[in-house]
């Protein structure tokens, strides 16, 4: 049972993002009946601060004042609590591939659910995710079964060390740390002008925050960062710590054992500009087993703020809706003001926080390579994420047009700039969403050429029919040139 709700909800849905399970019952596990108790899962992703005084309520308990904590976020040992004490069970949503199963009892009482978690510890040991069991208090006994549980689905010879709620809660909830601010391109045209904050470890979901009850501004966050420090000597970079420098500024992650320096040159570069739009407020590291699948290991996270643009809103918008219905990345030219040249991203959904993950796509040399890893993962999650078969079919004829020998792939910046544009045109939105602005704007003309060389020209445009409005504003910028409409094949 607790196998197949794991499995629906955590890897069959293209929309998922969830990695914390909270999995508990208090009740006497004397009965096979209450035993099941613990495969019920109730989902408490956005916790606000009107559930808790729901569940207060409920409790017959005093309220307390909440007018401290954000509506948006509430802490997770307070809630753990609340919601333990009301449900018996309770899940969480987090944003990292790690899953701990928090429960309240020292091990199952028949062979059978034994037999189950074993399977479950298979399975996510094949899918290399981390998997870590919690007790509820410090009285918790952590038995021998699971510690073979944790060993036998992470894959390690390593006796696990027993971890309170005390522990996820200093992995969770976890402040940012402003850094400096730095600008988003589009083919070098200003797109919006952007914060970068990185995190200690990993991206937290919750995070507690203090209001000031006057002006409702949000107050400095009173969640401290864990002080780790890193041996360069020893060459290696697992287990290293986030330590802050004037000269160095060392992001590390859990997830990987890599990190992202930066120097202080780099952050002088940024100082001259202001904050405008969308905000990037992590830096995170992305596994290889991550959607989508195409993508370098870093990776930036992409909120839109409350005080956007009337046209950023529209941008992110359409983007977002672009992503969700189409189960597809955005792909644009962007760069980071920090000295470091335009490169080619990928925006993909994180549905969770409405927002996106900006993932840098590789450099020219391996492009060819991840073209056919993308083939080989499409025909894998064909039937999973329900592929339009036809279309797909045609996606992967384009890329693999696109690497072939006596062309390298994207060599010419214009190149790039075509392929664009022909996703962007696959994905537009119905009449009554938002517009999606291409800032790269190429000539239908040039596209036309791009498609009728690569022979197409008809099953593109008859899988995917080009928007009115964007031949229309082509047409306009052709009309200048003396260049004629792309009529719809």
């Amino acid at each position: 049972v607790i196998h197949g709700i794991l499995m629906e909800k955590l890897f069959y849905s293209p929309q998922d993002y969830v990695s914390l399970i909270l999995i508990g019952t208090m009740e006497n596990m004397s009965n096979i009946e209450s035993i099941k108790n613990i495969y019920r899962v109730m989902p408490f992703s956005r916790i606000k601060r009107e559930h808790v005084k729901k569940i207060r309520n409920l409790l017959n308990e005093n309220d307390v004042d909440l007018t401290t904590y954000s509506s948006e976020a509430f802490p997770l040992i307070e809630t753990l609590t609340f919601a333990i004490d009301m449900f018996r069970e309770v899940t969480i949503s987090m944003a990292f591939r790690r899953i701990d199963l928090i429960t309240c009892f020292n091990g199952p009482s028949s062979r059978e659910d034994e037999t189950t978690l074993y399977k479950l510890a298979d399975r996510l040991r094949d899918l290399n995710i981390e998997f870590r069991v919690t007790g509820p208090d410090h009285g918790f006994y952590y038995e021998k079964f699971w510690e073979d549980l944790v060993v036998r689905a992470n894959n390690s010879e390593i006796v696990p060390v027993p971890y309170r709620l005390l522990a996820i809660d200093s992995d969770v909830l976890r402040g940012p740390k402003d850094i400096k601010k730095c600008v988003l391109k589009m083919n070098n045209r200003i797109l919006m002008k952007v914060n970068i904050q990185p995190y200690a470890i990993e991206q937290p979901i919750l995070r507690k925050v203090m209001l000031n009850k006057k002006t409702n501004e949000l107050l400095k966050s009173n969640i401290s960062y864990r002080v780790w420090e890193i041996n360069d000597n020893e060459g290696g970079e697992q287990g290293m710590v986030f330590k802050g420098t004037e000269t160095d500024i060392i992001k590390a992650t859990g997830l990987g054992g890599s990190s992202i320096r930066f120097h202080s040159h780099e952050f002088q570069k940024w100082e001259h500009l202001t904050d405008l739009g969308i905000n990037i407020i992590a830096f995170v590291r992305c596994s290889f087993d991550e959607r989508p699948r195409i993508h370098l290991e870093e990776a930036w996270h992409v909120s839109l703020p409350q005080d956007a643009t009337e046209q950023q809103k529209n941008f992110f918008a359409a983007l977002f809706i672009q992503c969700q219905t189409k189960e597809v990345a955005a792909i644009c030219i962007a760069s980071i003001c920090s000295g470091k040249p335009t490169g080619r991203y990928k925006m993909w959904p994180n549905l969770m926080d409405n927002g996106f993950y900006l993932y840098k796509l590789p450099s020219q040399g391996d492009i060819k390579k991840n073209v056919h890893n993308f083939v080989g993962m499409a025909n894998i999650y064909r039937d999973r994420f329900k592929l339009d078969n036809d279309k797909l079919e045609l996606m992967i004829n384009v890329l693999l047009q696109f690497v072939k020998k006596h062309k390298p792939s994207f060599q010419n910046p214009n190149e790039l700039k075509k392929m664009i544009h022909i996703f962007h045109l696959s994905n537009m939105p119905s009449n009554n969403e938002p517009v999606f602005l291409d800032p790269t704007q190429p000539r239908a003309e040039e596209m036309k050429c791009v498609l009728r060389m690569r022979q197409l020209t008809e099953p593109f445009y008859k899988s995917f029919p080009p928007r009115e409005s964007v031949l229309q504003r082509a047409a306009k910028k052709s009309s200048t040139s003396g260049t004629s409409l792309v009529k719809r094949v």
